[in-house]
């Protein structure tokens, strides 16, 4: 098994990964792209802004018809900016807050997570323009989970991004 785990998924519906993770049908938006929403089959997710996980934007770009080499888990393409991205779940470093359980508060707190991040130009970023080392390890300069944002996407691809949160919000 090439991903160990992660390939379990793969065996399951979506309906069944929504009952195993008791996620209602609101809480799941599907991705908006360039106008046109993607279909319950693609399985193409985003927030309610249109930000997305590794997977989702893996989708996006095998969709649109990018040259990725790879797969959801690790890949790797050049954008429209000419620039080489690689994404990957695998692309994690343990990082914990510099502030002392004495010091934490709601904003900050002492923890110890996992830090993604993303390459291009040989360069490890957590954000755009935030290079991993660059970051001060505290819950505002951490990408605690693996997602792109909208404008980075727009950067690299040129590609407009939203969900359908809007238009659920509207039906209620």
């Amino acid at each position: 098994m090439e991903n160990g785990l992660l390939d379990i998924c793969d065996n399951y519906s979506l309906a069944e990964r929504k009952a195993a993770n008791g996620y209602e049908y609101n809480n799941i938006y599907f991705a908006v792209i360039d106008g046109k929403v993607a279909g319950e089959n693609e399985e193409i997710y985003a927030d309610y802004k249109g930000n997305m996980p590794y997977s989702s934007f893996y989708k996006v770009l095998v969709r649109q018809g990018f040259p990725v080499e790879g797969n959801w888990y690790h890949f790797e393409f050049t954008g429209t900016d000419g620039k080489d991205y690689e994404f990957g779940y695998d692309q994690c470093s343990l990082v914990s807050d510099n502030i002392s359980s004495q010091g934490a508060s709601d904003k900050n707190y002492a923890r110890t997570f996992n830090c993604y991040y993303y390459v291009y130009d040989n360069e490890r970023y957590i954000r755009n323009n935030l290079k991993f080392e660059d970051r001060k390890s505290t819950r505002y300069d951490t990408q605690w989970d693996p997602e792109v944002y909208v404008a980075q996407i727009k950067e690299m691809t040129g590609l407009d991004l939203s969900s359908t949160y809007k238009d659920l919000k509207n039906k209620n």
